[in-house]
């Protein structure tokens, strides 16, 4: 198992724009939340199961705090099976990001006047083989 949690009351101070100070600063959670867990199934040599569950809180995106998105949470899952065979030890991975297909903005930075907004990937399936020789 691995946690993680971070809560944060940033607000902005000795600005050139006197008008943001105290307010919050853009592109940053208020809150994050993390855990992860990994099983290895005692009925099946060399398999593992895992999934991280990840939360953030809402972002401003503009100085002023006019705008904010969403908060948003996102669920992981994958599988990992290693098994010997001859000289090599094999690894196949196979996993699903995002497997709600949540949609969300997961950056908000704002720079030379504009603010940009970066989305969450959508669901994303990943296998791989690994042969360690």
């Amino acid at each position: 198992l691995a946690a993680g949690a971070m809560w944060l009351d940033a607000e902005r101070r000795g600005s050139r724009d006197a008008s943001i100070n105290g307010l919050r600063p853009t592109n940053v959670p208020e809150r994050s939340l993390r855990l992860g867990a990994e099983w290895r199934v005692p009925a099946v040599e060399g398999l593992s199961l895992g999934g991280n569950v990840l939360h953030e809180g809402d972002r401003i995106v503009l100085p002023d705090n006019s705008a904010r998105t969403d908060a948003w949470t996102r669920l992981d899952l994958a599988a990992r099976w290693v098994r010997r065979a001859g000289p090599a030890t094999w690894t196949l991975r196979v996993g699903v990001d995002n497997v709600t297909d949540e949609r969300a903005w997961t950056d908000t930075p704002y720079q030379f006047g504009h603010a940009y907004l970066f989305p969450m990937a959508p669901r994303t399936w990943r296998v791989s083989l690994q042969a360690d020789l």
